[in-house]
C-alpha cells in the first residue's frame, strides 16, 4: 500500500477534519509528491493543532515517511532532471 494511501485511511479512522484528508490524499503531506520543503513536519503540526496526537507521534516515527519502493519510483520519473542536475554540478 502506498504510504500516502495509509496516512489517508488513518486520517480517517481518526475523524480528522476534511482539509487533512484531502492534503493527503492530493500527496500534500507526501515525501515525494508534495510541493513543500517538510510535508512531515506540516503533518506533525496539523495533527497537534487538531489534537491527533496520535497520528503526530506516528508520524515522528515515520511510519508515513516515503518507502524505498516510493523513493525507487520518484528517482524513475526524475531521472533527466537529475541528470542534468549532475551535469552543471560536473560544470562547475
Amino acid at each position: 500500500m502506498k504510504t500516502k494511501r495509509k496516512l489517508v485511511e488513518r486520517l480517517v479512522q481518526a475523524n480528522a477534519p476534511d482539509f487533512m484528508v484531502s492534503n493527503a490524499e492530493r500527496g500534500y503531506y507526501d515525501d515525494y509528491e508534495s510541493d513543500i520543503a517538510f510535508p512531515i513536519t506540516r503533518l506533525v503540526a496539523d495533527c497537534i493543532e487538531y489534537d491527533l496526537n496520535d497520528i503526530a507521534e506516528e508520524a515522528k516515527s515515520g511510519e508515513f515517511d516515503a518507502s524505498p519502493e516510493e523513493c525507487e519510483a520518484w528517482v524513475k520519473r526524475n531521472m533527466d532532471s537529475i541528470r542534468l542536475l549532475l551535469q552543471e554540478i560536473d560544470n562547475e
